[in-house]
């Protein structure tokens, strides 16, 4: 092979590197959503949230506040025509928990908007379950032994405080401020799982909006990639 050869061999071969890079280069202007984040594009957003989707609804159960509260009850009993009385307060401790359902999560709760790059998430609010009620820790207080004694109002008074413990700690859970803490976390914890996601996969500019709100119609067709 002389010289000439050889020169014409490595011109060809350089020509042949560069259409090779421009259509790499062409390429990525072309498919930017899908160009691997390593190579410094980015994934389709919309497939990085179906798949934190499926990380989210194997968790079943979120629980996004507890809160300790205090009961305090009392009930009273009158027999022989108020000539007798007897009443038994009990102060007992119990844990109440804010759930969020994931499992109720599908794709038609996700709504992804391009020109915004914003992930919509329709969640379920959270809801209150418990109260677990810590009966070792509990403390009663009695007055009227005499009724007590000759009577079955103590076994009366003790169900009646036991059957009030639980309404009365619901009632607490329910109050509006610990309510809205609870949508607050439920909203912070829900974001964060599909937000990380979607910066790791090079759609740093993304956000995601969190709302109770019932999903509209246009949400139960599936989301466009991009």
């Amino acid at each position: 092979m002389n010289a000439r050869t050889i020169g014409r061999g490595l011109s060809w071969l350089g020509i042949g590197l560069l259409l090779g890079l421009g259509i790499a280069a062409g390429g990525a202007r072309l498919l930017p959503d899908r160009w691997p984040a390593w190579l410094g594009g980015r994934e389709d957003p919309f497939t990085v949230a179906l798949s934190s989707l499926v990380a989210v609804q194997r968790q079943s159960k979120l629980v996004v506040l507890t809160a300790r509260f205090s009961s305090v009850i009392t009930s009273r009993q009158q027999r022989l025509g108020g000539l007798l009385s007897a009443s038994k307060t009990l102060i007992i401790p119990g844990i109440v928990r804010y759930e969020v359902n994931l499992a109720a999560l599908d794709r038609s709760r996700l709504l992804w908007d391009r020109p915004s790059a914003t992930l919509t998430i329709f969640a379920p609010r959270p809801v209150v379950a418990g109260p677990e009620v810590q009966l070792a820790q509990a403390r009663e207080y009695r007055d009227g032994t005499l009724l007590m004694a000759l009577t079955n109002a103590e076994e009366a008074l003790d169900a009646a405080n036991r059957a009030a413990v639980g309404a009365d700690m619901l009632a607490q859970a329910r109050a509006p401020v610990l309510a809205g803490m609870a949508d607050e976390a439920a909203r912070d914890a829900i974001q964060r799982f599909f937000l990380l996601p979607l910066h790791a996969s090079g759609n740093t500019q993304a956000k995601v909006k969190v709302t109770f709100v019932v999903p509209p119609s246009t949400a139960a067709a599936p989301a466009p990639a991009g």
